[in-house]
């Protein structure tokens, strides 16, 4: 409940400005992994590199398959500028116009399979990357809080990420702190 209903002040924050979801994502994505620079990893050569920069790609479906533009520096980026750059980045990928340097430097990767309907899934590496993040479906659920059931928008995330960086303890940590993220209301307001 609390993100989505953050979504649409901050797109009216935003002089009323489109406002993806994939773009929060990118956004709490990155500033997680800003803290957690362990995920923030590839592997090269057998040797652990961690990157300084998150960069986050973004999974965008086209007629011949799926190509994964990057926002560079989506850490320290503001909302509104992600927003902006997910969209022109999705318009040149749909127009068949992205350049190597748009899909190139990922240190990271959400893909989005809401808008199929899909609710949850397992999505997979996108090397050299370690981590990879999957977003089902915003929709409306039952959930239970202090022995009463009420309906709120959730949705199930997915994290895949390479076990010769980590194991399910940091990334479970990871999760645990997107999520609380997620339905903080100040921190979500901050973002613009």
């Amino acid at each position: 409940n609390t993100l989505v209903a953050a979504r649409t002040r901050l797109a009216a924050k935003m002089n009323g400005g489109a406002l993806p979801y994939d773009a929060l994502f990118i956004k709490l994505l990155a500033a997680v992994l800003s803290q957690r620079d362990e995920l923030n990893a590839a592997i090269e050569n057998d040797t652990i590199l961690i990157f300084d920069d998150v960069h986050v790609g973004f999974a965008v479906p086209v007629p011949e398959g799926l190509v994964v533009p990057v926002v560079h520096n989506a850490d320290k980026e503001p909302l509104g500028n992600i927003a902006a750059t997910v969209q022109e980045l999705r318009g040149l990928a749909h127009s068949g116009r992205l350049r190597p340097a748009d899909v190139e430097g990922g240190t990271t990767t959400v893909t989005n399979l809401g808008a199929h309907g899909i609710d949850a899934f397992t999505p997979i590496l996108n090397p050299p990357q370690s981590t990879i993040l999957g977003i089902g479906r915003i929709a409306p659920r039952p959930i239970v809080s202090d022995d009463r059931v009420f309906v709120g928008q959730t949705c199930v995330l997915s994290l895949t990420f390479d076990h010769r960086i980590t194991d399910g303890v940091p990334a479970a940590e990871l999760l645990d702190h997107l999520a609380r993220l997620m339905t903080d209301e100040t921190y979500l307001m901050s973002l613009v």
